[in-house]
């Protein structure tokens, strides 16, 4: 194969995108995810601190992120430790996403 071939074939196999833009679009995701992790660490932290008890749905939110990264991880990749991830955090956001509304609807009752 002469360079043409091989640049051609590079192109084809990642969809005309650079390699270095595709590290980029990694890094930002991960980081993307631990701002969001520790944005919704010191909202909650505040909000116990503050007395107004603890609210799941900020986690919920925050590990949905991280329940969606895996599965497409786990979708793209097809290995069994990235379905198991995946299915412990979807399990996880799924018991703060009770636990919330738990919260939700027995502070209503006693109000």
């Amino acid at each position: 194969m002469n360079r043409e071939e091989i640049l051609s074939k590079s192109r084809a196999e990642n969809q005309n995108k650079d390699i270095y833009e595709l590290e980029i679009l990694r890094q930002a995701s991960t980081y993307a995810v631990i701002v969001l992790l520790i944005l919704a660490t010191i909202l909650f932290t505040a909000q116990i601190l503050t007395g107004g008890g603890i609210n799941y749905g900020i986690y919920a939110i925050a590990f949905s992120g991280n329940a969606t990264y895996a599965w497409v991880k786990y979708l793209h990749f097809r290995q069994s430790a990235k379905l198991v991830h995946a299915i412990l955090l979807t399990l996880f956001v799924t018991a703060l996403c009770v636990c919330h509304i738990y919260d939700l609807v027995t502070a209503s009752v006693i109000h």
